[in-house]
């Protein structure tokens, strides 16, 4: 199974965070090769994140790019990337750092205390100690 992405790129990771660095390319430090390996390493990160809330990476991406859930991946998973981007960059930026460390600690404290709820789709939710949909049986329908 092909990780998924959602639609991230090192140019999208370049324009969310990075306005002043020069495009990311083979000659840039870290080089686009190198943060698109990023990429897929955190993309893999994340897939085991929702994982333990019982939520796809596969699943949310098939919802598409204008679900929130998808939406709240995309976003996180830039802020992964980016964060590991500055751990290489030849210019250092400590206070965005921290601020990205932070903003994604908050992410991932949301979506382990509300699991899909957190992300903006509750209907993801597969786990068994979700609540039913609807009434389970006749006697709760009829209110017997």
């Amino acid at each position: 199974m092909s990780l998924s992405l959602f639609g991230v790129t090192y140019t999208t990771v370049k324009e969310d965070h990075f306005p002043m660095f020069d495009a990311f390319s083979a000659n840039s430090s870290p080089s686009s090769t190198v943060v698109a390996r990023f990429i897929d390493e955190k993309a893999g990160e994340l897939a085991g994140k929702l994982l333990l809330k019982n939520i796809t990476a596969a699943t949310v991406h098939a919802l598409g790019a204008t679900d929130n859930a998808y939406v709240w991946c995309r976003e996180t998973l830039t802020i992964m990337v980016a964060i590991r981007v500055l751990a290489v960059a030849t210019q250092q930026y400590p206070e965005l750092a921290k601020e990205l460390r932070n903003e994604l600690a908050a992410r991932f404290k949301a979506l382990d205390e509300g699991g899909a709820v957190a992300i903006g789709n509750a209907s993801l939710d597969d786990s068994e100690d979700a609540p039913p949909d609807g009434p389970t049986t006749h006697i709760n329908t009829l209110g017997l």
